[in-house]
């Protein structure tokens, strides 16, 4: 947690701004991402404390000379190249309370002195209307407190139709918020060495027919997937990327039920119970047209090997329709409210995959004050004007 002070304006209606909130570590794959750079006199100043830090604790003794930090200064500036970057970070300070005071006690203005308060609403969008709830607060009275916050987890769930990039943007957005990235379980699970052209309709993919006898296999994926939260929730990891979840197994299990009766309420408990513990956000890589898939299928033999096809044009059409129906979205994702984005993956290349990288970032970051559980407002101290 912390807390930011900022003073200005002149007497008597001079103004004090007081935030408090909690402190993240930017990744340095975010760093690079964003083109960060520390600046060069601060990156100094500190390899300058460093180096007079290490050499007093090797002397055993007090730096005595008054000029030895000038002189470390100057050092650095002087060989600026030489100087690492590692020596100072990166943090991110995420506001969840703010409050400003105008003017003092001897202020004799009319309507001064004044004090606002803004409190982050639990679940909003923070560039959306109404994300903040203020309120009138009595100028010099007991500063309201904000007890039992704490954080829960978060699950960001990567979804989209085959070869839109879920793996390698998934990987990818979880180096860049420092956290693991669990890789779709129907991939883990199935034997990739039996898959048959045609068998991902059919089950795990080892039989161009729905086999009998055994435990059906989106029954099995939504059993290891629950499981696969509970981990989750028992570790000290409090972000992980994953994906398809619950929500791309779905689709997949409809796609599978072609025009059976599909009971998509198991998945909607599943997601439920998750959120109880975890902030869910998703996103869903999109591509333009059956046409993409085909094109990465063909310039690339493992997409072609992990999804065997007998007719690949047809077969992509039926996936694309499938897994990007915006039903799905309508019946898992609006009812509990869960943050979602579309973005678009159709094009190729290292700097179409910087932008869908940035855009997936700045969207989680949007959404990260929501891990806070915020008191309500009868929680806090009672002061309204």
């Amino acid at each position: 947690w912390g807390s930011i002070i900022w003073e200005g304006g002149r007497y008597p209606t001079e103004f004090q701004w007081r935030a408090e909130g909690y402190l993240r570590r930017v990744t340095e794959e975010e760093c690079t991402l964003r083109r960060y750079h520390a600046p060069r006199s601060l990156v100094t100043h500190v390899s300058a404390c460093t180096k007079l830090c290490d050499d007093g604790h090797r002397a055993r003794r007090r730096i005595s000379r008054p000029d030895s930090y000038d002189d470390a200064v100057c050092d650095a500036r002087q060989n600026v190249d030489s100087v690492n970057d590692d020596c100072v970070c990166m943090v991110r300070f995420v506001p969840i309370r703010i409050e400003v005071l105008r003017g003092g006690p001897s202020t004799r203005f009319k309507g001064y002195p004044q004090r606002f308060e803004w409190v982050r609403r639990s679940g909003a969008n923070e560039n959306a209307v109404g994300a903040w709830s203020m309120r009138s607060v009595l100028p010099f009275g007991p500063t309201p407190r904000m007890t039992g916050m704490g954080f829960r987890d978060l699950t960001v769930c990567i979804i989209g139709t085959h070869t839109s990039g879920k793996s390698t943007i998934g990987r990818k957005l979880a180096k860049l918020l420092g956290c693991h990235f669990d890789e779709e379980l129907g991939e883990i699970e199935r034997d990739s060495e039996s898959l048959v052209e045609g068998g991902h309709l059919h089950g795990d993919g080892s039989s161009a027919t729905t086999s009998s006898g055994k435990e059906d296999w989106d029954d099995f994926l939504l059993r290891k997937e629950c499981e696969r939260d509970t981990q989750f929730q028992d570790s000290n990891s409090s972000i992980r990327v994953v994906e398809t979840w619950h929500v791309g197994n779905a689709a997949w299990y409809k796609l599978r039920q072609q025009q059976k009766i599909t009971d998509l309420d198991r998945y909607k408990i599943a997601i439920a119970k998750h959120q109880e513990s975890s902030l869910v956000i998703a996103i869903q890589l999109m591509l333009s047209s059956p046409s993409t898939m085909v094109r990465r299928r063909e310039a690339d033999a493992d997409n072609s090997k992990r999804l065997p096809m007998q007719d690949d044009e047809h077969e992509c059409n039926q996936l694309f329709i499938a897994l990007q129906d915006n039903k799905l979205k309508e019946t898992l994702l609006d009812p509990p409210g869960i943050p979602f984005l579309q973005i678009d993956n159709n094009a190729d290349g290292g700097e179409a995959m910087e932008k869908v990288l940035c855009a997936c970032l700045s969207f989680v970051q949007t959404h990260l004050h929501n891990q806070v559980l915020v008191p309500s407002s009868s929680e806090t101290v009672d002061n309204k004007v």
